[in-house]
């Protein structure tokens, strides 16, 4: 199970980060043919929130990760004081 969870959780981080990414360099802006100032500046708005949304669940993909991750080593510590430590 925190196999799993760790490997959701970069997966996550992943797809958010590239998410991120791609909507900072205006990659999935939506095509407009018509220009304006206004709705320019709308745009540059909504493409900061949509960046921000997607770096803060970044963030929280990675600390999921960073936990199980944490969990998983030390469980298998344990396991190995407990085992292989003491034959040896």
């Amino acid at each position: 199970v925190g196999g799993t969870l760790k490997l959701l959780g970069l997966m996550g981080f992943w797809a958010c980060d590239n998410i991120a990414f791609l909507t900072g360099s205006g990659f999935l802006d939506p095509v407009s043919l018509t220009t304006s100032s206004s709705s320019s500046s709308s745009t540059k708005e909504t493409r900061m929130t949509r960046k921000a949304k997607a770096s803060a669940w970044g963030a929280r993909f990675y600390f999921v990760a960073s936990i199980a991750g944490l969990v998983v080593n030390f469980k298998e510590i344990l396991k190995h004081r407990s085992g292989g430590l003491r034959i040896a």
